[in-house]
């Protein structure tokens, strides 16, 4: 079941792209240990040594960060709005202005702090959201690749076993030497492995559904109490100079 959103205004809009705290254990899908988040890249390292799995956590890590750094300045901005502050930029870019030209025009200096607010969530929600979708997708993939790799240590476990008991030599004949019911039971496992990584694959797919609308709707949410507050504002303290920048990195 989707979470309730937080009370709001919360200011903080990312709420299931929010990076683990790095204290915090996450569970390594390949050995299902418990590992440190700073730790968790170089335990992947090891444990699941020459696939796509680190560097796809990797990007997820850096995918998160940046989804928090996006939210933070749209909530630093709200405060400058509210406190009548320099308004922050991002790598020099205003977050109302959809270009460099419509900037240096000053159009954004004048409008009002609704008007402003709204341009900074306009502009950036495709790509805000497209990075959430993104993250979910390559966590996605790297979780399904983990229980494959998972699945594929176990066989060959099974394998060695079968042809310890078996005294097979070569790998290669194994399917030739074992019996029937043990040729039987290694297939049933392969389908069993098989509808799993299946199940997990549509799990995922509507968790990922499922947080993706929760943060439009949380981002939404986020909006019109944000509104409110600046409405409020212009009533009771009136912007009458033009609107102060200062970048920041």
């Amino acid at each position: 079941m989707t979470p309730e959103p937080t009370k709001l205004p919360e200011l903080l809009l990312s709420h299931h792209t929010e990076p683990t705290e790095l204290d915090e254990n996450m569970e390594c899908g390949v050995c299902n240990t418990e590992v440190k988040k700073n730790s968790f890249l170089e335990h992947l390292e090891c444990c699941a040594a020459g696939t796509k799995i680190p560097h796809l956590m990797m990007n997820v890590f850096f995918l998160e960060e940046e989804v928090i750094a996006r939210d933070d300045i749209l909530e630093k901005n709200f405060l400058h709005l509210i406190n009548d502050e320099p308004l922050e930029l991002r790598n020099q870019n205003c977050l109302y202005c959809s270009n460099a030209d419509m900037h240096a025009d000053g159009l954004c200096r004048n409008v009002k702090r609704t008007h402003f607010l709204g341009g900074m969530f306009q502009n950036s929600a495709n790509e805000y959201f497209d990075m959430i979708k993104l993250i979910h997708s390559l966590k996605n993939h790297a979780t399904v690749l983990m229980l494959k790799l998972q699945q594929k240590r176990k066989m060959d476990r099974i394998i060695l076993l079968l042809q310890v008991v078996f005294r097979i030599e070569n790998a290669e004949n194994l399917m030739e030497c074992l019996p029937a019911d043990a040729i039987e039971v290694l297939k049933k496992i392969e389908r069993k492995d098989t509808e799993a990584v299946k199940k997990m694959r549509l799990e995922l797919r509507k968790i990922a559904e499922e947080e993706l609308n929760f943060s439009e709707l949380a981002r939404n949410l986020c909006l019109e109490e944000m509104v409110k507050e600046l409405l409020t504002m212009d009533i009771k303290n009136p912007r009458i100079s033009p609107f102060e920048f200062v970048n920041t990195a």
